[in-house]
């Protein structure tokens, strides 16, 4: 995953989530490191009712691949995208 905005640009990170729970998530990137959390950034860009978002999701499992946000239209610095990367869901045997 990578978070891309008017911030310090860092390389991508890998971010496990095992039973519903993100493991090793660096603080910037905590309110997207799960699936049901990048659809809530999509849903509250989408309810505040702005130009965006823009997002692409993947074929097979039509998770969020990448979205492009701009919270405040009228604001400088505050647009980001988040991008995913070698998406991969296992499924662990019981």
């Amino acid at each position: 995953m990578r978070l891309s905005c008017f911030c310090a640009d860092r390389d991508p990170v890998t971010i496990r989530v095992r039973d519903g729970e993100p493991r090793g998530t660096p603080r910037r990137l905590r309110r997207f490191d799960t699936i049901e959390e990048l659809f809530t950034r999509i849903a509250e860009e989408l309810e505040r009712g702005t130009e965006g978002p823009t997002a692409r999701y993947a074929r097979k499992t039509a998770a969020p691949r990448w979205i492009s946000a701009d919270p405040i239209p009228q604001a400088i610095d505050d647009e980001y995208v988040v991008t995913v990367r070698k998406l991969r869901i296992t499924r662990r045997d019981s």
